[in-house]
């Protein structure tokens, strides 16, 4: 499996936001073509680790251009 560590303006954004459970972050990922991924859960605001119900990770780092909370 490939590690996909978000980039650093990202990370930082990641960081403000409130912990789904303790070092994991629950954010909806949109990437630069327009696809939403939401549900993404993202250990110390940095690595990808699941984006369920893909059994890996469909997109890579550099494609992520906004993060947020998701509902």
């Amino acid at each position: 499996m490939d590690v996909v560590i978000l980039p650093e303006h990202i990370q930082e954004r990641i960081a403000g936001m409130p912990e789904f459970h303790y070092g994991v972050h629950r954010v909806t990922v949109e990437l630069a073509d327009g696809r939403v991924f939401p549900n993404v859960e993202v250990a110390w605001h940095s690595e990808v680790i699941r984006v369920p119900p893909h059994s890996s990770i469909p997109f890579r780092a550099d494609d992520v251009v906004n993060v947020y909370v998701t509902p």
